[in-house]
């Protein structure tokens, strides 16, 4: 009995350190894929000073070609360090950018093919020394990409 006793401990052992458990290996992320970015040409971010009447341009990173879908929003804001997308109010929304008018708006006489809602249509310029935001989205064939940005108008006359 001794002697089967042993074998079957043998046979235990043997099957315990010969079927060794795969070591779990922590799960490898792939590096986080930045969104490309929106840069601000006019006015630039933080930009005081500017036009009660301003136009805006901005750079689409090469990657978003050909475009799907641009879109400019412009809202009266408290300042630049209130960026949350729901705080301010929106004047002005632009669609259909990507075809006529991918890199630059005037919204005081935007393109007629440029869908523009808003307040700001009704307006002939914008409220002095006040801080606005101007945010672009654009849509390309894999990705997309936004950009936020803010500026103060000056005094005026």
């Amino acid at each position: 009995m001794t002697r089967w006793f042993l074998v079957a401990a043998l046979a235990a052992l043997s099957l315990v350190v010969g079927c060794k458990q795969p070591t779990e290996q922590p799960a490898v992320k792939p590096p986080a894929r930045e969104e490309p970015q929106i840069a601000a040409i006019r006015p630039a971010d933080g930009t005081q000073g500017v036009s009660l009447a301003p136009d805006f341009r901005w750079r689409v990173p090469g990657e978003l070609q050909p475009l799907a879908f641009e879109s400019f929003h412009l809202a009266e804001v408290g300042g630049p360090t209130e960026t949350g997308e729901d705080q301010g109010t929106e004047i002005a929304y632009a669609s259909g950018l990507h075809d006529t008018s991918p890199t630059e708006l005037n919204p005081f006489q935007p393109p007629p093919e440029v869908i523009l809602t808003g307040a700001l249509r009704d307006m002939k310029q914008l409220k002095p020394e006040t801080w606005y935001r101007w945010t672009v989205v654009a849509l390309g064939p894999s990705s997309k990409a936004k950009g936020v940005f803010f500026f103060r108008t000056g005094k005026g006359r």
